[in-house]
């Protein structure tokens, strides 16, 4: 829905052009937020200005706090070590 949306309000095209930006492309936190949390199961979403109660609505910016399961952080650790041990 918010792709169409986008698609729509900027005249049949995905990118947007303004006179200090040129040519940039809409992005939302929430379109890789599925991806982020298969990866980071502990996540965290903070509202970075403003005060609203729907982050998905109602905030212009957006940062995320992710956190690796101790599963994944004994995963990299151990290939780090091999990696180590075969440079």
């Amino acid at each position: 829905m918010c792709k169409a949306f986008q698609y729509v309000k900027n005249g049949g095209k995905f990118e947007k052009y303004s006179e200090g930006d040129c040519i940039h492309y809409s992005y939302s936190l929430f379109d890789s937020l599925p991806t982020i949390r298969k990866k980071f199961p502990q996540t965290y979403l903070m509202n970075t200005k403003g005060n609203r109660d729907n982050l998905f609505l109602g905030c212009p910016n957006v940062s995320v706090f992710a956190v690796a399961s101790e599963d994944e952080l004994e995963k990299r650790r151990t290939k780090e070590a091999k990696e180590d041990l075969s440079s």
